[in-house]
C-alpha cells in the first residue's frame, strides 16, 4: 500500500475505531463518556417531566378558580394524585 492510500478518509476512520478498540485507555474514556451522557439525558428527561406536570396542575388550577369566579357552581378543584415515593424512606412502615 502506498502512502497516499492511508490519507483516504475510509482508511482513517477504520484505522482510529482500531486503535480506539486496542486501546485500554481510550476505552475507559469512551465508557465514561457514555455513563455520563446516559445520566444526563436521564436527569433531562426528568427535569423535562416534572415540569411538564407542574405546568399542567399549574393551568388545571387556573381554570379551576377562574370557572368558580365566574360562578360556575360545577366547578371543583381536581384531586392530585399522590406522587410515588422517591426513597425508601418516605414508604409507610404498614405498606
Amino acid at each position: 500500500m502506498a502512502i497516499e492510500d492511508y490519507v483516504e478518509p475510509e482508511i482513517a476512520v477504520a484505522v482510529a475505531l482500531t486503535a480506539a478498540v486496542c486501546s485500554p485507555k481510550v476505552r475507559k474514556v469512551l465508557r465514561t463518556g457514555l455513563v455520563y451522557g446516559v445520566a444526563g439525558a436521564l436527569t433531562a428527561t426528568e427535569m423535562a417531566t416534572t415540569f411538564a406536570a407542574g405546568l399542567s396542575r399549574n393551568i388545571r388550577q387556573a381554570t379551576d378558580e377562574s370557572a368558580r369566579k365566574n360562578g360556575d357552581e360545577d366547578a371543583t378543584v381536581a384531586e392530585q394524585p399522590k406522587a410515588a415515593p422517591r426513597h425508601k424512606k418516605d414508604v409507610p412502615a404498614n405498606e
